[in-house]
């Protein structure tokens, strides 16, 4: 890791780092970039504010002004800094206003905090101070509980009881501890006449309250001092280095009166040394006059009644404590209970120790048992699942036993090994039958049923052709006419008709028929059947 190399020059500009850019380190890195132009200001003024600093040093050499100083008169310089310990420069009022300022945004030396701004709140035990739990328990031997008022009554009730014979207060009558002592603040005990003439006796030899004294009685006087306030003497002389006088107001209008006619001074400023108005305010922004020692002592004595930055609380200032919720953080009552279904209390290590006791008996969230273990498992049916035992056999018509792969294997193979179904057969076998129903196909492989009359049941009992016709009125000398359709037993049509299948004809083979169907084309009735 290498430093930036400096220049001596003012940037007029610094570049500022963009979104886009990449981290690039290095003499020429655009990371590095901004970093060396604030270098380069910083050594640009660090020249110039040596030689300004040069500069007004060899000015008030070349002058040769006396210094002020803590114990001499002279010229000064002004300061706005806050944070400077130096006793040569002079505080302007905007320093002194920038110290009250501070202190009075500081918080008093008495003062209280909402609980939302108290961390980390100990639990009171019997080596620390904290929060802590009430009981109101009285035959607790806990060390962790506070005991509530309640209980402090019950015990001193009981207490009461034992003994009929009441204390005297302020506020009762009852039996009272006699003393003599004359420095007690006690509100329990009771002052001997001893005690009363010992006070009576100190009063009466006193001044009263309020008294005068001639300056004859008046002893130990100090003198005035650079360091303590007395009695001083008032001089006139111009010339006296005395330090122990005070100048009479002649004294200084000759000093004023020569100083006046000797030098025309400048003001000072916070960048020379002047002259300069000395000022008591508190709230002054002015950087031209000079702060008293008066206004220092009213900052500092502000600053010296407000609570340092880092300090600590009696818990007797803290207010507005918040109880503790599942929403909010606050103190909350400790509960050994196991039972208790509260949102409001916290577990105590004994209660949690309790239900890990507990849990720690019980069986894993994953673990196993032997079959030794399972009790009450129900026995499986055709409603209910359960246990189920299993069976090969191809037989059984059970409906409690399970068929084991062995069985459904011995049913496939005998199903795989017999002839295909035939579709006709299948059609026909999905039939309902019954009786008076005779089938018939509707299309390939598709087969219904249909209503067999009395008439039809005689047409197919006939043992001839010849038998049905004549059964029909359609025997020889049959006056049926040319074109009536005539259901028929077997496939083939008797000589001299035609099946009504829906097949043209021509008008020069059939003339008459030509006239009932003037198309030329026979009716289908494949697929119906005479109802009735």
């Amino acid at each position: 890791m290498g430093n930036l190399n400096e220049t001596e020059k003012w940037e007029e500009n610094i570049y500022q780092l963009e979104t886009s850019d990449p981290v690039l380190g290095g003499a020429d890195g655009i990371s590095n970039r901004a970093p060396r132009q604030l270098a380069n200001r910083t050594k640009w003024l660090k020249k110039k504010t040596e030689e300004a600093a040069q500069s007004l040093a060899e000015h008030v050499r070349s002058r040769n002004h006396p210094d002020a100083t803590l114990t001499a008169k002279g010229f000064t310089q002004l300061s706005s800094a806050t944070n400077s310990t130096s006793e040569t420069l002079a505080a302007t009022p905007k320093a002194v206003k920038a110290a009250y300022d501070l202190a009075a945004g500081k918080a008093p030396a008495s003062h209280t905090h909402p609980w939302s701004q108290i961390t980390g709140v100990p639990a009171a035990s019997l080596t620390a101070k904290g929060t802590v739990q009430l009981s109101s328990a009285t035959d607790s031997q806990s060390e962790t509980e506070a005991a509530t008022p309640k209980a402090v009554k019950i015990a001193y009730d009981l207490a009461r009881g034992k003994y009929t014979a009441q204390d005297a207060t302020t506020t009762r009558k009852g039996i009272v501890q006699l003393s003599s002592a004359i420095n007690s603040s006690s509100e329990t005990l009771a002052a001997t006449p001893k005690a009363v003439k010992a006070a009576y006796d100190l009063a009466a030899g006193k001044a009263p309250a309020s008294h005068t004294h001639p300056w004859s009685q008046i002893t130990g006087v100090p003198a005035a001092s650079l360091t303590a306030k007395g009695t001083v003497q008032l001089s006139s002389a111009t010339d006296s280095q005395s330090e122990t006088e005070a100048a009479t107001p002649k004294a200084v209008k000759i000093a004023y009166d020569l100083a006046r006619g000797k030098y025309t001074a400048q003001d000072a400023t916070t960048t020379r040394k002047g002259i300069v108005q000395l000022s008591s305010a508190i709230n002054s922004s002015s950087e031209t006059l000079a702060a008293t020692p008066k206004a220092v002592k009213a900052a500092y004595d502000l600053a010296a009644g407000k609570a340092p930055a880092s300090h600590t609380h009696p818990w007797s200032q803290i207010t507005g404590v918040p109880a503790a919720s599942l929403t909010a953080k606050g103190t909350v009552q400790l509960s050994s209970a196991t039972d208790s279904q509260s949102e409001t209390e916290a577990a105590t290590p004994k209660a949690v120790k309790a239900a890990y006791d507990l849990a720690a008996g019980k069986a894993p969230v994953s673990h196993t048992h032997p079959w030794s273990q399972i009790t009450g498992v129900p026995a499986a049916s055709l409603t209910a699942k359960g246990t189920v035992q299993l069976s090969s056999a191809i037989n059984s018509t059970s409906e409690i036993l399970a068929a084991t792969p062995k069985a459904v294997k011995a049913a496939y193979d005998l199903a795989n090994g017999k002839q295909p179904a035939d579709a006709t057969l299948t059609a026909l076998a999905g039939l309902a039958t019954a009786a008076d129903r005779l089938p018939y196909f509707t299309g390939a492989d598709r087969a219904e049923l249909a209503t067999l009359t009395a008439i039809g049941r005689a047409i197919i009992a006939k043992g001839s052709i010849k038998d049905v016709l004549n059964y029909l009125g359609l025997g020889e000398g049959s006056a049926l006419p040319v074109g009536v359709p005539v259901p028929w037993p077997t496939a083939t049509p008797p000589a001299g008709w035609l099946k009504c299948d829906g097949r043209a004809f021509t008008k020069e083979q059939y003339p008459v028929l030509a006239r009932v169907y003037p198309t030329l084309r026979l009716p289908d009735l494949r697929g119906e059947f005479i109802r009735g």
